[in-house]
Order: structure tokens, then sequence, then C-alpha cells
């Protein structure tokens, strides 16, 4: 697996595959852990001004099949909208990333936590299924910071988690009030500004983004139809977020819910025990109006399974809009 750390700008990018091809060029900028994945190829070039960047230094030493390495390809400004947002409940300034995907309509909104590093993969993901027919035309809504996970100004660890840890050194347990700014805000404001299938919005999160997903749906009335929790942090205060599937069943009237949970078979041992106790719970105490499912994914850990849980998320989230069913 080759993965570079760090960014720096590539000079050009050529992808192409039989099928006629997929050719990008100029405006790529590689950045750490993110993922663009073309299958069967039947040529590519890659050249950089970059001295670490070389055709050779690219593949590693004896060549790897575009399958086995995983490298970060993010859509720069021009290709993807991005938008200042400033909360007015929560006083918070949130970077909007803005992407329409496939042909046509009607759109089905889908709001990607953790925009600032997870958004080139639900946009790499969900081009591939739109081109395969996988999805309907999707509107993805990219929430971020303007900083990734490790800087000061990104409040992940307050925004996703649903209760207090005092222990813990960040700012924590302000998932309520952020799922009130999703509610009566964000989607109220996105409304207003683009068009999509109301009543029908999808979310997608990873990690602690991924816990969030899981408090999000798991509401007596939830906002959100469709939810996508990749390697999701049950473990979050004692697996509080169990506590969830013991509440009242979902009140008269609410949506009926798709939820799509995975992980990467390499994962911790404590996000894979996790997953399997948080399915386990659910066929015991079945939820009405949610369908759920699971997926493993072999030979991917934490971070390389982000392309896979996209993929295969947004393909199962969606398949009944596909199917007609």
């Amino acid at each position: 697996m080759a993965i570079f750390d760090g960014t720096h700008q590539a000079e050009s990018l050529s992808l192409q595959n039989p099928e006629g091809g997929i050719c990008l060029s100029q405006g790529l900028e590689i950045a750490s852990r993110a993922v663009f994945v073309v299958q069967n190829p039947s040529h590519l070039t890659f050249t950089s001004n970059h001295p670490d960047l070389s055709n050779s230094g690219f593949f590693g030493d004896p060549p790897l099949s575009i399958s086995e390495y995983c490298c970060t390809l993010k859509p720069t400004e021009s290709m993807i909208r991005q938008i200042s947002h400033r909360s007015a409940t929560l006083g918070t300034t949130y970077q909007l990333f803005v992407q329409e995907v496939g042909n046509g309509g009607p759109r089905r909104l889908v709001v990607v936590l953790d925009g600032d590093d997870q958004f080139s993969f639900a946009v790499a993901a969900a081009n591939s299924l739109a081109t395969s027919g996988s999805t309907p035309p999707l509107l993805l809504l990219g929430v971020g910071y303007g900083g990734g996970y490790r800087s000061p100004i990104n409040k992940r660890g307050r925004d996703y988690t649903p209760s207090r840890m005092p222990d813990e050194p960040m700012e924590n347990g302000g998932a309520e009030a952020f799922h009130g700014f999703l509610a009566n805000e964000l989607l109220p404001w996105a409304a207003t500004q683009f068009e999509f299938v109301g009543g029908d919005v999808g979310i997608t999160g990873n990690s602690l983004s991924g816990l969030f997903v899981l408090y999000a749906l798991l509401r007596a009335r939830p906002v959100f139809r469709r939810g996508l929790a990749g390697s999701p942090s049950i473990w979050w205060d004692d697996r509080s977020i169990l506590r969830l599937i013991d509440a009242p069943l979902r009140a008269s009237g609410a949506l009926s819910c798709r939820l799509f949970m995975c992980a990467g078979e390499d994962d911790s041992p404590s996000m894979a025990t996790d997953l399997t106790l948080f399915s386990n719970k659910l066929t015991r105490a079945p939820r009405n109006l949610l369908a759920w499912t699971t997926d493993r994914f072999p030979g991917l850990d934490h971070y390389t399974a982000l392309p896979s849980s996209f993929r295969s998320g947004l393909r199962w989230l969606f398949a009944d809009v596909v199917s007609g069913h």
C-alpha cells in the first residue's frame, strides 16, 4: 500500500481505462489520505514537480497495481464549490463543500461530515457509482471547519460526541447542539440554495463522525433518512450510544430510515468488536422503521477503508431508489 502523507501539487495526472477512459489533468492536489481509484486502467502516467512523487515512487518497487495502492487526490476549488457558513446558535463558522454528482434529477442531498478530510472520498465514490447507474443523482454537501482532524479550529470532538467525557482533553459532548444546527439552520438554508428531494436526506461519517451518524439515525424522530457510519467510535463514553437502542421506538409519523455500518477487518480490535456488539444489539432489539446492514472490508484498516466505506455505503443506501422499491 503506497500512501503519501503531506500535501503536494501535481503538475498533471492522466488516468485512462479501456472503456474510453478517465482523463484528469491539472489542478489536482495530492493531500494526505484521500483516495482516488480507477479500476482496470490500461494506462496511467503521473508527473510532479515534487522530487518525492516520481513515477517509480508512486508505484513502489516492485510496481503496485492500481488496486493495491491508495494515494490522495483532492479536487481543487475550481472543481468543488466552497462556502463559509456561520452558525447563529453555535458561533462556529463552518466550511461547506458542494458538489453535484450524476446527471438529471431529482437529486438526493447527502451531508458529508468531516468535510475537510473526507469530502474527496465521497466525491470519488459517488462519481464512480453514478457512472455505473448505482445511485440516483446526488448533491453532496460537506461540512468542515477549514482545518483537518488535528487543526485547532476543527470542532469534530465537540460536535460529534453525544455525551461528555470530562477526562478527554478535547471539547466534547455537543452532538445535540450540532444536530440542532444541521436540522434547524443548515438544511433550511440548503433548501433555499439548491434543489433536492425534501424528506430524503442522507448523512455520512467515519470514526467520530460515524458515531454521530448512529446518534442521528437512532433518534425517535430522525431528520436524516439515510446514514452511512464507517468505523463508528462506539467506544465513546463507555459505549453510551448503545443505550439509544433501548430508547423508545420511533415516534408516530417518523421517517423510515436506512443505516449502513462498516469497518475494515484490520481496524483496531475494539472497533471491530464494538461494531459487532452494536449490530447484535440491534438484532435482538429491532427498531421499527429502520433497515440496516453491516459490511467488513478484508485487508483494510481505519484509514484505508474509507474509499470502500463510501462506495459500498452509498450504493446500499440508495439501492431502493435505483430499483424503484
